[in-house]
């Protein structure tokens, strides 16, 4: 499951493209269980990269596996994903990163 989480996450620089913060700002998204996996999202420029973060981190966002794939796949709501996340920090950022869609669904 590890492979499958860490494409998933290749979607988070795109979900923060308009929170715009100062260079090294860092989203540290951990994703617990057998596919455990911790994510760096950096601000460099003016766009967001999967980089090694930075030691102050503005956002932090944990969630077990079976929550997370559900959240990006729309298995449950942003709200539910929200709930089930112990998330601490910028809010916005926060609130950007659980908003995250990895896979969408042709209409």
């Amino acid at each position: 499951m590890h492979p499958v989480i860490d494409t998933f996450m290749r979607a988070l620089p795109d979900t923060l493209r308009g929170q715009v913060r100062p260079d090294g700002t860092t989203v540290r998204f951990t994703v617990s269980g057998a596919a455990v996996g911790q994510w760096n999202v950096v601000r460099r420029g003016e766009r967001w990269h999967i980089a090694p973060g930075a030691d102050t981190v503005a956002a932090r966002i944990t969630m077990d596996q079976h929550d997370f794939w559900r959240l990006v796949t729309r298995g449950i709501t942003v709200a539910e994903g929200r709930h089930q996340a112990d998330a601490h920090g910028d809010t916005a950022l926060v609130g950007a990163a659980t908003a995250l869609v990895a896979v969408v669904a042709p209409s």
